[in-house]
Formats: structure tokens, sequence, C-alpha cells
């Protein structure tokens, strides 16, 4: 009983972890805040690494969704393919 909790523990630490290098990673590039690093992290601790993976893709394809609508909504379609470029 006691080793399944250490390695319960170890998952634990280990999802969170992850979840901080990837969260101070976007961080250190400028792509998030310092209170979205603390999100990730907690997150990473409470789902575990393959929820938390999943919850992380989730969320990229919403944002990816809702940036989309935003510039269809202001009609700067062709603004933005122009700095893509």
């Amino acid at each position: 009983m006691r080793s399944q909790s250490l390695l319960i523990i170890r998952l634990i630490l280990l999802a969170a972890f992850v979840g901080f290098g990837v969260g101070l990673t976007l961080f250190r590039l400028g792509a998030i805040g310092g209170g979205d690093v603390k999100l990730i992290t907690a997150l990473g601790a409470l789902l575990g690494l393959s929820r938390w993976a999943l919850a992380m893709e989730v969320a990229v394809i919403a944002a990816g969704a809702i940036a989309l609508v935003q510039i269809i909504k202001r009609k700067v379609v062709r603004q933005t393919f122009r700095n893509l470029g």
C-alpha cells in the first residue's frame, strides 16, 4: 500500500514538473503570463500527465478557433496573413 502511494505521489510530481516546464518555456517566449504558468502546473498535478496533455490539446485548439472567429469577425483576414508572411 505504501509503495502504491509513493508511486502516485511521484506521478503527480512528474505531471506538475512537466506542466511547469512547458509553462515556463511558453512564459519565456512571451506567449503566456505568470498566472498561466501556475494554472498549467496545477492542472498537471490535478489531472495527471495523460489527461493534462489532452486538456492542453483541447485548450490550444479552442484558442485557435476563437482567434480565427475574431479575425473573421473583425475583417482583418488579409492583414493577418500579411503579418504572418
